[in-house]
């Protein structure tokens, strides 16, 4: 599902990719965090589908995406991935971040999956562990120059505040005809309180009434 995604909107994840990173600005090390404001506007999908159209047009050795949604992490099942690689037991310190790196080379991307933290799928305080987020970070920094982290909705928990203090800007999923626009305002005012740079919004799960390639000159 994710490539054929990726294929079906090559030009509209080309035109966000060179507007997240710039060739003539982009440092190494480049992290963007990618959330919504509630459960179920396509976080996951976008996240890989970009990586996975980066990977295409650049080095994809330098592609990572690391998923920082405990709450509810779907990378192993999406990407039907075969080990048994965990964000929180590197967060809980339990492990070395570079050994619970995945390469799934059907896609042509590297993944540091969450795993599972206990309880963390229900209320669990996770800000003990995403306080480390930003150590794992400045790691990966030094080895891959495009870092996408999928990371859960800002309602109801407080994650996606914590984890953009440390990422150098975010984008906002938003579900055509789905989401509230006071849901939206209400997420990003929460997300300025941590003075996040919020690059924009991607428009999922839009219906096109007319051929796709026609909007362009509208």
């Amino acid at each position: 599902m994710i490539k054929e995604i990726a294929q079906s909107y090559t030009d509209e994840f080309h035109r966000l990719q060179w507007e997240l990173f710039p060739e003539e600005k982009t440092t190494p090390g480049r992290v963007i965090q990618i959330t919504a404001s509630r459960f179920a506007e396509g976080v996951t999908t976008t996240t890989l589908a970009l990586a996975t159209s980066m990977a295409r047009t650049r080095n994809s050795e330098d592609v990572l995406v690391v998923e920082a949604n405990l709450r509810d992490p779907a990378f192993h099942q999406v990407l039907g991935l075969g080990s048994n690689g965990s964000l929180a037991r590197v967060l809980e310190g339990q492990e070395d971040v570079w050994g619970n790196i995945e390469r799934v080379e059907a896609y042509g991307i590297s993944v540091l999956p969450a795993g599972h933290s206990p309880g963390a799928s229900v209320d669990e305080d996770l800000e003990p562990y995403l306080q480390n987020l930003g150590d794992t970070l400045s790691k990966l920094r030094g080895k891959y120059r495009y870092i996408l982290v999928d990371s859960p909705p800002l309602v109801p928990y407080m994650d996606s505040n914590i984890i953009a203090r440390v990422t150098d800007g975010v984008i906002f999923v938003v579900e055509a005809n789905v989401t509230r626009a006071q849901v939206l305002d209400f997420a990003l005012r929460r997300m300025q309180t941590v003075e996040a740079k919020i690059l924009g919004l991607v428009l999922n799960k839009r219906e096109f009434r007319i051929p796709n390639w026609l909007y362009r000159y509208l």
